[in-house]
């Protein structure tokens, strides 16, 4: 009796310049980059205490409206991507820099002057981005499950 468990395995191969794969990985690298970028204009933000502390509850009217804009807009930036046939890398990475572009966007405009910056409005940014992308990617996958299979809708079964 031969014991396989000391099986070779085989390296892993590079894609090519001009492949699909190489393609993919480029966008990929390109949204780990952008939310890179993101997440340290969110640190250097978090930095930036509001002059009334106090006046600024977790739970005011300004931060539903920061939480419900960055779930739709991460949601609409992941259903974008997922009309251009992006990976699903991608369509995160989309709706995600859609979202806290606007959100830091908004509060450097607030620190420049225009308003009252907020951690706190940060805080529900990210918040309602990771909720908007959780609820785009659920609707993908159930809708992903809902379609029929390639050779199954004659009622054959694929080879």
């Amino acid at each position: 009796m031969s014991d396989h468990s000391h099986a070779s395995v085989r390296p892993a191969r590079r894609a090519r310049p001009g492949s699909p794969a190489g393609s993919r990985q480029r966008q990929r690298q390109r949204s780990r980059r952008f939310l890179a970028r993101g997440g340290l204009a969110a640190l250097l933000l978090l930095g930036a205490r509001p002059a009334g502390a106090a006046e600024d509850p977790w739970f005011g009217q300004d931060k539903a409206l920061h939480f419900s804009a960055s779930a739709l807009l991460a949601g609409g930036g992941y259903g974008w991507g997922a009309l251009w046939g992006w990976e699903v890398a991608g369509r995160v990475g989309l709706g995600a820099g859609v979202a806290l572009g606007a959100g830091v966007g908004k509060e450097l405009y607030d620190l420049s002057g225009g308003g009252d910056a907020s951690t706190r409005d940060l805080a529900w940014d990210v918040v309602g981005t990771v909720t908007g992308l959780l609820v785009a990617w659920s609707i993908d996958r159930l809708l992903g499950l809902m379609r029929p299979r390639p050779g199954l809708a004659s009622g054959r079964h694929a080879p």
